[in-house]
């Protein structure tokens, strides 16, 4: 919440996006440069998800390394759509589906891309 953020900001922490973290912590930009494809996903790709969040960094390592990369989500919002490859969840097998067995449906619909 950004009430919360403040009060860590007001007392001296460095606020900074998650996904600069996450990719700093885990040399992300070498592991994508050595990939093949990369495959990155959250629960809802809107707008915000290529602001500071982990889908967005990952996908424009991605694109910066020459990489094709997929991003599977529950719920793809239009806007956000034609910016790379987008595989739904609930597109394609449903909302309950998708929030009751969704590792199962991550499975199949990366499958179903790679062509297994």
């Amino acid at each position: 919440a950004q009430g919360n953020n403040s009060g860590a900001a007001s007392l001296g922490a460095e606020l900074v996006p998650g996904g600069d973290v996450v990719a700093d912590e885990t040399d992300l930009d070498e592991l994508v440069a050595d990939a093949d494809r990369v495959i990155t996903g959250e629960g809802h790709l809107d707008e915000g998800s290529f602001d500071g969040k982990a889908v967005g960094g990952v996908a424009q390592l991605a694109v910066e390394a020459e990489v094709p990369v997929v991003a599977v989500a529950g719920v793809v919002d239009d806007d956000v759509a034609d910016r790379l490859t987008t595989l739904s969840l609930v597109e394609r097998f449903g909302a309950e589906a998708a929030t009751t067995d969704a590792a199962t449906c991550v499975r199949r619909i990366v499958a179903e891309h790679l062509g297994g």
